[in-house]
């Protein structure tokens, strides 16, 4: 048996395999949860937040977020350059990087000249 991760925009779905034995426990710890309908119950909040992590650990490097410190980076070359920063290069890390080997040379040779 297994559980199923979809997304409905894309209309595509993963499987996720489960021991018997796992997913009848799952059953019966949802079924103890008293569940109002509003409010997700913790257990699902701490599922999510787990597949959450497993998903962004497995997406390919260019399709990670950028790291704080590039971001970071390339806002301040933004406004010393005055160039514009695509929202591409804020969401995933190979645009970012195309966009600090376009413009970090120049940004670090104008901070050397003014130091």
């Amino acid at each position: 048996m297994a559980l199923r991760v979809s997304d409905d925009d894309a209309q595509w779905e993963i499987a996720i395999p489960l021991d018997n034995c796992v997913l009848e426990a799952l059953r019966v710890q949802m079924a103890r949860i008293q569940f109002d309908g509003k409010t997700p119950p913790q257990l699902c909040r701490r599922i999510a937040e787990r597949i959450a992590i497993s998903v962004l650990e497995v997406l390919d490097v260019d399709l990670k977020p950028p790291t704080q410190a590039q971001v970071s980076f390339a806002i301040a070359i933004a406004r010393e350059l005055n160039v514009s920063l695509p929202g591409e290069a804020l969401l995933f890390r190979g645009a970012m990087g195309e966009f600090l080997d376009r413009y970090a040379e120049l940004f670090n040779a104008r901070h050397k000249r003014s130091t």
